[in-house]
C-alpha cells in the first residue's frame, strides 16, 4: 500500500454476534483483516443481539454497527444497512451466513458494490423463504465462500447454486497454547479425582442434540461408573435438558455437568479427556477443531461436516473416530472403545493437533479472502477503466 493511500473497507453483514461458530468467524476474519492485510473490516450486525463479540470488536478498535431495534422491521433493516455501508465507504460487501448473504445482497445491489455471500453449515432444513433468497443472491455474487466441501454440495443440493465462483475456505482456529489456563473441573464440580471427564463444547441448540448426548452417556454410565459428562453452551434447549435430567435418579444425574455458557471456552476443553459432537449436521465444526487443536481425542457423529474434518488426513494418522449418527449403543460402544486405549487416545490427540496447526491458521483463512477481494476489485477497476 502506498503512503497515504487509504485501506479499502470490507463490509462484513452477519445476523447477529452472539455465541456461535460463524459468529465467532467473523471475529476472527475481522480481527485478521485488520492485523495482516491492507483491508479494514466494518462490521454490521443486523440485531441488536451482540454479545459477547460485539464489545469485543469495539474494544480492539474494529468499526462496528448494530441493528438497534427488536423487532424485524425488514425493510428499515436492509435501509440501515444500505446506509450505513455507503457513509463508511466500503469496497465490497461480505454476507456470513443466510441473513447476511440476503440482506448484503440487497445493499450491494443497489449500491453497485462487488459482493460475496457466504456458507457455513450443510443444513437442508431451512425456511423456503431465506433458502431461496440466500441461493438467488449467492448465484449472482462475485465469490462464494465455502468452509467444507459439505458446504459446497450444500450450496448446489440445497439452495441450487451454480455459481462458478465458489471457493473453499476453511474455517480459523483459535490454537490454545499454554498460556491459556486450565480449569479444575474436579474441584469446581466435585468431581472424583479419578473420574474421566468426557465433554463437549456447543450451544444447546436442537441440531447440536444434547438428548443425543444424554442417550450415548447414560449407556456408557451402565459400562463404566468413572465417567463424568460435562456440557459447556448454553441455548434454547436448555430446559429440555433440565427437563430430562430431572427424570433421572440423583446418583446418576450427577454425572452430569451442564454448566451453561463460559468466557475461558479453551481452559475447560483442556479439563476433558475426551471430546464429543453429537450433531445432526455441520459444516465445519469449530468446536471439534478447537479441541483437537488442544491434543484431545474426538469422537463426533458420522454426518456431512465432521467427515470433512476427521477424514481429511493423507497420511494414515487417526485424528479421530466417526461415530453412529443414529444408534447410541454404537456410538457409546465406540466411546468405551477408544477409552480402554489410552495410548491410542494420546496418538490421536498429538496427530489432531498438528493437523489443524497445519490447516486452519488465521492467516491462511484472512489471505485466501484477501485473495478474493483482491481479483473482484481488480476486476472492477478494470471494467471502470473500459467504461470511460
Amino acid at each position: 500500500m502506498l503512503l497515504g493511500e487509504r485501506r479499502k473497507k470490507i463490509a462484513i453483514v452477519i445476523g447477529q454476534l452472539s455465541h456461535g461458530g460463524a459468529e465467532q468467524q467473523a471475529v476472527f476474519l475481522a480481527i485478521g483483516l485488520k492485523k495482516y492485510s491492507n483491508y479494514e473490516p466494518v462490521i454490521f450486525c443486523l440485531s441488536n443481539n451482540d454479545e459477547p463479540h460485539g464489545p469485543f470488536l469495539k474494544d480492539l478498535g474494529i468499526e462496528y454497527y448494530y441493528f438497534p431495534h427488536h423487532a424485524k422491521k425488514y425493510f428499515r433493516k436492509a435501509l440501515w444497512l444500505t446506509k450505513g455501508v455507503k457513509k463508511t465507504h466500503c469496497s465490497v460487501v461480505y454476507g456470513m451466513l443466510h441473513v447476511g448473504n440476503v440482506f448484503g445482497g440487497i445493499a450491494a445491489s443497489l449500491l453497485r458494490l462487488p459482493f460475496v455471500t457466504s456458507v457455513r453449515s450443510a443444513n437442508n432444513a431451512l425456511p423456503f423463504i431465506l433458502r431461496s433468497l440466500s441461493g438467488y443472491f449467492s448465484q449472482r455474487a462475485n465469490r462464494v465462500v465455502a468452509n467444507s466441501n459439505s458446504c459446497i454440495r450444500s450450496l448446489r443440493d440445497d439452495l441450487g447454486v451454480t455459481n462458478p465462483y465458489v471457493v473453499n475456505i476453511p474455517n480459523a482456529v483459535e490454537v490454545y497454547t499454554n498460556d491459556v489456563i486450565k480449569v479444575d473441573l474436579h474441584k469446581e464440580f466435585d468431581i472424583p479425582i479419578e473420574a474421566l471427564v468426557v465433554g463437549t463444547v456447543a450451544l444447546l441448540k436442537a441440531e447440536k442434540r444434547p438428548e443425543f448426548f444424554i442417550d450415548i452417556s447414560l449407556l456408557i454410565l451402565k459400562e463404566n461408573k468413572y465417567i463424568y459428562f460435562v456440557w459447556v453452551g448454553d441455548g434454547l434447549e436448555k430446559q429440555r435438558v433440565l427437563k430430562i435430567l430431572d427424570t433421572l435418579p440423583e446418583s446418576v444425574r450427577e454425572h452430569f455437568k451442564f454448566i451453561g455458557s463460559r468466557k475461558n471456552a479453551g481452559g475447560y476443553l483442556k479439563s476433558f479427556d475426551l471430546f464429543l459432537l453429537t450433531s445432526a449436521y455441520e459444516g465445519l465444526p469449530n468446536a471439534l477443531l478447537e479441541a483437537m487443536a488442544i491434543g484431545l481425542p474426538c469422537v463426533a457423529t458420522d454426518v456431512v461436516g465432521t467427515k470433512d474434518v476427521l477424514s481429511a488426513s493423507n497420511k494414515g494418522e487417526e485424528l479421530g473416530i466417526l461415530a453412529s449418527p443414529s444408534n447410541p449403543q454404537e456410538f457409546a460402544c465406540t466411546v468405551l472403545g477408544l477409552l480402554s486405549e489410552p495410548s491410542r487416545m494420546k496418538r490421536m490427540g498429538l496427530s489432531a493437533q498438528k493437523h489443524v496447526q497445519d490447516h486452519y491458521s488465521l492467516k491462511k483463512m484472512v489471505y485466501a479472502h484477501c485473495d478474493i477481494f483482491n481479483e473482484i476489485l481488480e476486476f472492477k477497476d478494470k471494467r471502470s477503466e473500459v467504461d470511460k
